[in-house]
């Protein structure tokens, strides 16, 4: 059978093989997604009166959906994580799971949706400036301490995992000589994803 959908209610996943280091990530494939800009599902009623031909679809895969593990009340086509919000706020810092090293990037828009080969990464801006926290996990001296702690996969690439990744210390630079650095850092990076910079001659930003 050949399906229709409507465009609005199709967001483009982003996979780990579509991110590259400082680069604009650029997803190749769409995916439905029941939920409107703040991450509430779409009621079933809504659902079928606005997106008709998205629900006649859904609706002949409710069998393969209903046969899923959800949580009680979660509708038969909902994802199954519940907190679908934390995955199109934006910004976000992300980089495939399996990695080789500097593959982290900076994504702001919240059109994206990641799949779960994406390390996700919502930094608080009060805490550190995503600029800064960019920079550090493409930089050496993170791959160096991730190579000794993040499961490897073969020569050169390892997994990376949140709950290891959590564990990396980020040092706060706030006045004097660190505020300068900081500024350098952040400027830098801004301008690796404006593309106004080589990367390969500033893997360490």
């Amino acid at each position: 059978d050949v399906f229709v959908f409507e465009s609005s209610i199709l967001r483009p996943i982003l996979r780990g093989r579509n991110i590259r280091g400082y680069a604009t990530p650029e997803p190749e494939t769409l995916c439905i997604f029941p939920y409107d800009k703040t991450g509430d599902l779409i009621t079933e009623d809504r659902l079928e009166t606005e997106f008709p031909r998205t629900y006649r679809y859904l609706k002949s895969c409710r069998a393969c959906l209903g046969s899923r593990k959800l949580k009680d009340g979660q509708p038969w086509y909902a994802f199954r994580n519940e907190n679908v919000s934390q995955f199109i706020q934006s910004p976000k810092i992300v980089a495939s799971v399996v990695n080789s090293g500097g593959g982290f990037t900076l994504d702001q828009h919240q059109h994206l949706f990641c799949n779960n080969s994406v390390i996700l990464i919502h930094p608080e801006e009060k805490v550190v400036n995503s600029y800064f926290l960019l920079a550090v996990l493409n930089s050496r001296v993170f791959w160096t301490w991730a190579q000794h702690r993040m499961p490897t996969l073969g020569s050169g690439w390892h997994c990376y995992r949140v709950s290891v990744l959590r564990k990396f210390p980020i040092a706060t630079l706030q006045s004097g000589q660190d505020s300068q650095l900081f500024e350098v850092v952040v400027n830098l990076t801004t301008r690796l994803l404006n593309e106004e910079l080589n990367v390969t001659e500033h893997a360490d930003v």
